[in-house]
């Protein structure tokens, strides 16, 4: 019989995949914060005042259940 030495490394491939799949997710996490594109909720008479004043690039919604989910962005970022 071989006497195989671990040479300290786990020859498990889970473990690699779990390593990386956590490197990824936190990877992610972290850039979250730094996205350009966050959403911020308004109401319906801000949303309004906001397409009368010109200031929305593009709008568009969709039905999500009994509830209409609209977005749009707006010509320049708002702070």
């Amino acid at each position: 019989m071989k006497n195989k030495q671990n040479n300290g490394f786990v020859k498990n491939p889970l473990l690699y995949v779990l390593v990386v799949v956590a490197l990824v997710t936190g990877f992610q996490y972290l850039m979250a914060g730094n996205s350009a594109n966050q959403n911020q909720p308004i109401n319906y008479t801000e949303l309004v005042k906001e397409i009368e004043n010109g200031n929305v690039k593009e709008i568009s919604y969709q039905p999500n259940g009994s509830v209409l989910e609209v977005s749009g962005t707006y010509k320049k970022s708002k702070k």
